[in-house]
């Protein structure tokens, strides 16, 4: 009876250490989880912030120069058009 009793605890602890270290994987890896969770949203929200903020000053930004230089190059194009036409015209 007492080597059944002996067994029966042997067993009963075994299951208890077993159990105990899957519930410490389990937090773990559920730990890890709501980290990445947590840095996720964070990067989700910086991106969102970040894409909010920057889009309108770089689309002020690049559009002036674009249009500045579109419209400083056309004059010049056509001086230089005009000068060869005189030249010709002489």
């Amino acid at each position: 009876m007492e080597a059944i009793k002996d067994l029966a605890i042997k067993g009963t602890d075994k299951l208890k250490d077993t159990t105990d270290k899957i519930r410490e994987s389990f937090d773990k890896r559920e730990q890890e989880a709501q980290a990445k969770r947590e840095e996720r949203i964070k990067q989700e929200r910086d991106a969102a912030s970040n894409t909010e903020s920057v889009k309108p000053e770089e689309n002020a930004a690049t559009d002036a120069p674009k249009s500045d230089v579109l419209t400083a190059d056309v004059p010049q194009t056509n001086d230089v058009s005009s000068k060869v036409e005189k030249k010709e015209d002489k």
